[in-house]
C-alpha cells in the first residue's frame, strides 16, 4: 500500500519530498552500471515513459547523506542497477530468463513490466491466466527448466509452501528463487537448506506498493539473504523496483515489510477512528480530509490515495481484502518473535468492518469513508 502522486510536491508543499525522502526517488541510471540518487532532480512525471525523470548532476549513493530518508544507521543498503531502456537483442541473450509463478494483480504486474524492460519472461499460474506478451509454460516444472530465475507472487502460506515444494522436486542447479509474497518468513526459512543442496540460492523480497507502482518501476523490495544471493536477486529486481534494499539474512525483508506497512495500516486506522467524531461534530467528510492530507497529519500516503479516499477515483491500488490478509501475517510474524502488536490487531477491526460491509475488493482507501458513514 502507498506511493505518490506525480503532483503531490506542488500541489501540497510536502516536507518529505522538499527534504527528499519521497519514495519515488529521481535517479539516473546506467545499463549495468550504479544506481545513482539525485539532489538536485526534476519532478517525478508519471506520464513518462520512463516512469520517471532522471536527473543530471545525480550523486553516488551516500547512507550518511540526508536525502537518502535519513537511514544514517545501521549496515548500509545497496541500490542494484536499473535499466531504463530496452536492451538489445544481442544483450539480451545475456539476460537472466525469468518465471514467474502466481499472476494474480502483483505477479502480473511483475511479469509484464520485466518483458516490457526486454527479460525474457514466462509465467505459471494455478488458475491458466496469462499476461498479454509473456509465454506461459504448461506447468511447474516446465517453467523451473526453462528459468534461470523463479519469481513467486502467490496468495498466501500454503500456496507458497506448495510451490516451493514443486520446485524442489525440479533440478534448480544454478537457480535463484526470489519469493515476493507476503507470507511467514518461516516457510522459506525452513526449505532453504534444501533448496542450497539442490544449487539453487534464494531470498525473500516482498514488495511495498501497489501493481501501480510495479508497473511504474517505483514499488519498494525488502531483500533478506546472505550477499552473493541479494546481489544476484538485485540485478533481476532492479527491472521493476529502483528501491531495493538489503535488509539483513533470509527472513528479515519479510520482518522489514512487517514494519513498514503496519505503520501504514496503523495510520489508516487512526483515520477510521477519528471520522465518527468529525461525523457527529458537524465536520464534512471532504473538509477533515483535505485538511488533514494538506497539514502536518498529512503523508505522501494519503496524499497520493486521496481521490480514492473522496470517492473520484474507483481504481483499486490495493484491496481491503489484500490489507486484511496482510494484517494477519504481520501480527503473525510479530508473535513469532514473542511480541503482540495491538496496535495492528486494532487495525484489522476497520478492515473487517469493511469485508462486511461488502467492499473488501475496493481500495482499501474506501475504509475512511465508511468509518465516516457508520459513525
Amino acid at each position: 500500500m502507498g506511493g505518490w502522486p506525480a503532483d503531490h510536491h506542488r500541489s501540497h508543499g510536502c516536507r518529505q519530498a522538499a527534504e527528499g525522502i519521497c519514495w519515488r526517488r529521481h535517479a539516473r541510471h546506467g545499463r549495468h552500471g550504479r544506481h545513482d540518487v539525485s539532489r538536485n532532480a526534476q519532478r517525478f512525471d508519471a506520464g513518462s515513459k520512463a516512469a520517471g525523470v532522471f536527473a543530471e548532476n545525480a550523486e553516488s549513493f551516500d547512507p550518511a547523506s540526508p536525502i537518502q530518508g535519513r537511514l544514517r544507521q545501521g549496515p548500509p543498503f545497496s541500490f542494484p542497477p536499473f535499466q531504463t531502456t530496452f536492451p538489445s537483442r544481442q544483450q539480451e541473450t545475456d539476460m537472466e530468463k525469468i518465471g514467474v509463478i502466481g499472476l494474480g494483480r502483483m505477479g502480473s504486474a511483475i511479469a509484464l513490466r520485466l518483458h516490457q524492460q526486454g527479460y525474457p519472461v514466462t509465467g505459471w499460474t494455478r488458475s491458466g491466466r496469462t499476461v498479454e506478451g509473456v509465454a506461459a509454460a504448461a506447468s511447474i516444472a516446465a517453467l523451473v527448466a526453462d528459468s534461470d530465475t523463479l519469481i513467486l507472487s502467490l496468495l498466501d502460506d500454503t500456496a507458497v509452501a506448495s510451490v516451493l515444494d514443486a520446485c524442489l522436486a525440479c533440478d534448480l542447479g544454478g537457480k535463484q528463487i526470489i519469493e515476493t509474497s507476503t507470507v511467514v518468513p518461516t516457510i522459506l526459512k525452513d526449505r532453504i537448506a534444501a533448496i542450497t543442496s539442490k544449487g539453487a540460492t534464494a531470498v525473500d523480497a516482498p514488495i511495498s506498493g501497489g501493481p501501480e507502482l510495479v508497473a511504474a518501476g517505483t514499488c519498494g523490495v525488502f531483500i533478506g539473504g546472505d550477499d552473493a544471493a541479494a546481489s544476484r536477486a538485485q540485478s533481476v529486481i532492479a527491472g521493476f523496483s529502483n528501491r531495493v534494499f538489503h535488509v539483513g539474512p533470509l527472513g528479515t525483508g519479510l520482518v522489514m515489510k512487517t514494519i513498514n506497512n503496519s505503520m501504514i495500516q496503523v495510520y489508516f486506522a487512526g483515520l477510521q477512528d477519528m471520522m465518527p467524531l468529525a461525523r457527529r461534530a458537524g465536520l464534512s467528510f471532504e473538509t477533515a480530509m483535505r485538511i488533514v492530507a494538506g497539514g502536518p497529519a498529512g503523508t505522501p500516503m494519503l496524499i497520493d490515495r486521496l481521490p480514492r479516499v473522496l470517492g473520484e477515483d474507483d481504481s483499486v491500488g490495493f484491496s481491503t481484502a489484500a490489507a486484511y490478509k496482510d494484517n494477519d501475517v504481520f501480527q503473525r510474524v510479530a508473535r513469532s518473535f514473542g511480541l503482540e502488536a495491538p496496535s495492528v490487531a486494532h487495525a484489522a477491526k476497520g478492515f473487517e468492518a469493511a469485508l462486511k460491509a461488502g467492499i473488501g475488493e475496493q481500495d482499501v482507501a474506501t475504509t475512511i469513508p465508511l468509518a465516516y458513514r457508520q459513525g
